[in-house]
């Protein structure tokens, strides 16, 4: 670089750099002097401004209050209507629940009323069952007998052994 640009480069960066310093100074404007009963005329307004917020804000506070009386009883009467509600819910379920059991009651109750003619009338054939085979099992030893009898006697009358023969009895 040449010998003058080197002196010029950090002066003209002095100078940006003092004039940027200097520029917010430029900007503050001067206000003219207030005189102290400007600033009691000042007070006293914002004092009333106060008061009628303040004032506004109590208005407020009352009808927020109102408000607030008139939710709670709403919400009350909203309780007692759920509450009704839920009695009545509670209420159905257990009329479906009584009906259902006394359905399974009924049922139970039927069935054994039905199965006990049915067991009698099986025991008792089971009985004639048991009867006749005893009667079956007597007649067969009588035909046992009958049969050995008839035996004895074919075994003297050719002609009775060849009839019994024949008629498949022997």
């Amino acid at each position: 670089m040449k010998p003058q640009l080197r002196l010029v480069i950090p002066l003209f960066v002095a100078f940006i750099c003092l004039f940027q310093l200097a520029i917010p100074a430029f900007a503050v404007e001067i206000a003219p002097r207030i005189s102290d009963r400007e600033i009691i005329e000042g007070l006293a307004e914002l004092k009333a401004g106060q008061k009628a917020l303040n004032q506004r804000l109590d208005d407020m506070d009352k009808r927020l209050d109102g408000m607030q009386v008139q939710m709670d009883k709403r919400l009350e009467s909203v309780d007692k209507r759920l509450d009704m509600l839920q009695s009545i819910v509670i209420g159905g379920f257990g009329a479906i629940l009584t009906s259902m059991l006394a359905l399974v009651g009924f049922i139970l109750w039927d069935r054994r009323t039905f199965i006990k003619p049915v067991q009698q009338e099986t025991d008792e054939l089971a009985k004639s069952l048991t009867e006749e085979r005893n009667q079956r099992m007597a007649l067969e030893e009588e035909l046992k007998k009958v049969k050995g009898v008839l035996k004895e006697w074919g075994q003297k009358q050719p002609e009775l052994l060849n009839a019994l023969q024949s008629a498949k009895i022997l």
